[in-house]
């Protein structure tokens, strides 16, 4: 398991943590020192109070005649008058409150504090007076003097009610300021019982989902197959060890890759198929899962990086979230040592057949003799019994003149010569000779060709064999009074049919039937050999599973396409896509054997 990156995470929650809790600090070293301001506050107020009770008892016992505390008095006004004016507009009110700084008063008090400031003002200059002035002059008491003490004591009762409402103004101040504290701390200390819980969850989630991610590559590194993951956009995501190791490339170099750069799949000649034919391609753009296996009609190969190349088993999944495809996985093994052996088997199964032939080939001879009554007459029962021999003779050499077909295709021993085709043409041949089942069935049967087709540069006995698997197809599955429509027109590069573009301007076939339908599950096998899907085996015991399959390996030879849509009870759609232009002769030295059915 990764440890780094673990710890890399786990180092930004304790990150967050620090600074968390270097915000609480400076929130509560805020919080302590706007306490102690508040209670400066109300302690110069409380200060200004005694000292304007001060004020009134040193006036009285200067007046009385004692001149030492004259002085005194003096500076108590003097200490009320910066105290006062520091508690007003703010500023230090030295000896009060540890000269503390003291901010202005808020405007929702400065009216109980201005009551305060006019009688005070009042009450200063009369202490003045008896500061200032003699309390005699000429042996007669100062009317002055006299007069400023009564003021004094007569307003200060009002002096110590106006200064006692400055004090509850600035308490009040203070519990509502303080509730608002206690609120913020309180909200302050959730919201730290919520990130210290979120940030314990996220190290905890963190450690066991890479904890899971550690599984997840040990269990992928485990399969035996090669693994892509590709995104939407065709990128390379993701790739275990055992392809890389197939591919002759590290993992990480695929990493953000587009997966044809990487996954670019070939024919066995080396040519390069094109992408609309890849198998991811097709899974991305269909949404249908991709399988290809030795036993299919086309081999893919995957090239290394070294330029070799190798036969693959494929097996694209699309990966699908909200109805909509956010990428696939490949899974790939090599198939060499399978495909040296099913060459072996496809040369025995060709020399087999070959020798095979030869006996109901001469069995055909003989039957056809004693039938045309050329050795003499036959009663009614004999016909009848060499009729159905004859009959069973012929599926006899059809399937071994199939079999032999298939292996030289397989081997590429085959001969194409391609000449100028009737396309149209061979296919109301392939029509014609299947009357009668379709007059037995009563089948509709609807060809619609469009105008002016051109001949195609195509071999005439491949494509006939490829025209008539799949409409003997359609005849075959077709239950009675259903329809079958056949269409031949000409498509454009770049055209959408059958869920497909078209890769280069083509003489299309199509071939739609309203009968059984293949089942979903069972789309990517049926143009591999010998499959015949579970719903028509009750329905036709003569198949051989060898038909389509035949045609799919004949169009991937000589490069056309074929591939189909279908739905279960509601019929199947082929689409046979020939390419406009010359393909030349293919290799081979062998001529097909004949012409086969399913």
């Amino acid at each position: 398991m990764n440890i780094a990156p673990i710890n890399k995470k786990l180092w930004l929650v304790f990150f967050l943590f620090f600074v968390l809790a270097l915000t609480n600090f400076f929130i509560v070293r805020y919080f302590e020192a706007a306490q102690k301001t508040d209670g400066a506050i109300i302690d110069a107020a409380g200060r200004n109070r005694m000292l304007s009770q001060q004020l009134g008892f040193y006036a009285e016992r200067v007046v009385r005649g004692n001149e030492a505390v004259r002085e005194t008095l003096k500076n108590i006004i003097a200490l009320h008058q910066v105290s006062f004016y520091a508690l007003k507009d703010g500023g230090v009110a030295p000896e009060i409150a540890g000269n503390r700084f003291l901010p202005p008063t808020i405007p929702a008090i400065m009216l109980v504090v201005k009551k305060a400031e006019n009688l005070w003002l009042e009450y200063k200059e009369h202490g003045e007076t008896i500061v200032n002035e003699p309390v005699f002059i000429n042996g007669a008491p100062n009317i002055a003097v006299g007069n400023a003490l009564d003021f004094i004591e007569k307003n200060a009762p009002e002096m110590l009610r106006r200064n006692n409402e400055m004090v509850k103004a600035y308490v009040k101040m203070n519990d509502e300021k303080q509730t608002r504290m206690d609120i913020v701390l309180f909200i302050l200390l959730m919201i730290n019982v919520a990130i210290t819980g979120l940030g314990a969850w996220f190290a905890i989630s963190i450690t066991k989902s890479e904890e899971l991610k550690a599984k997840e590559e040990a269990f992928l590194e485990s399969i035996g197959d090669g693994l892509a993951v590709i995104d939407e956009d065709g990128k390379i995501i993701g790739m275990n060890k055992v392809a890389g190791e197939l591919l002759g490339i590290t993992p990480a170099e695929c990493i953000g890759k587009r997966y044809d750069e990487v996954l670019f799949a070939k024919n066995e000649k080396g040519e390069n198929i094109s992408l609309n034919n890849q198998p991811m391609q097709i899974a991305l753009a269909t949404g249908k899962k991709i399988s290809t296996t030795l036993s299919s009609a086309i081999t893919y190969y995957y090239v290394r990086k070294d330029e070799t190349q190798f036969p693959a088993a494929i097996t694209v999944t699309p990966v699908v979230l909200n109805n909509k495809i956010i990428g696939a996985i490949d899974i790939f093994r090599d198939i060499t040592k399978d495909k040296d052996i099913d060459q072996t088997k496809s040369e025995f199964v060709s020399l087999a057949s070959h020798q095979l032939r030869a006996l109901p080939t001469s069995m055909k001879w003989f039957l056809e003799m004693l039938l045309s009554k050329e050795i003499g007459p036959l009663n009614e029962k004999q016909k009848e019994y060499f009729e159905e021999v004859y009959q069973n003779n012929q599926r006899m050499i059809v399937l071994i003149d199939m079999l032999l077909d298939v292996s030289r295709i397989e081997l590429g021993v085959f001969m194409a010569t391609p000449s100028p085709t009737d396309v149209a043409g061979l296919a109301k041949e392939v029509l014609k000779e299947s009357e009668l089942p379709i007059r037995a069935k009563k089948l509709n049967v609807k060809e619609v060709r469009a105008p002016n087709l051109p001949l195609i540069f195509a071999d005439p006995k491949l494509l006939r064999i490829v025209l008539q698997n799949i409409i003997l197809n359609a005849v075959k599955y077709t239950p009675a009074d259903g329809k079958i429509n056949i269409e031949i027109s000409l498509k454009q590069k770049d055209e959408n049919i059958g869920g497909r573009k078209i890769g280069e301007n083509s003489l299309v076939v199509v071939v739609a039937d309203t009968g059984y339908g293949i089942p979903k599950n069972q789309y990517d096998k049926i143009f591999t050999k010998f499959f015949r899907a579970d719903n028509m085996k009750e329905k036709d015991q003569d198949g051989t599973g060898l038909g389509l399959y035949l045609a799919k390996l004949i169009t991937n030879r000589v490069q056309y396409d074929l591939w189909f849509e279908s739905e279960i009870n509601k019929g199947t759609v082929f689409y046979l896509a020939i390419p406009i232009k010359d393909k030349g002769k293919k290799e081979g030295a062998k001529e097909l054997a004949t012409e086969p059915g399913n």
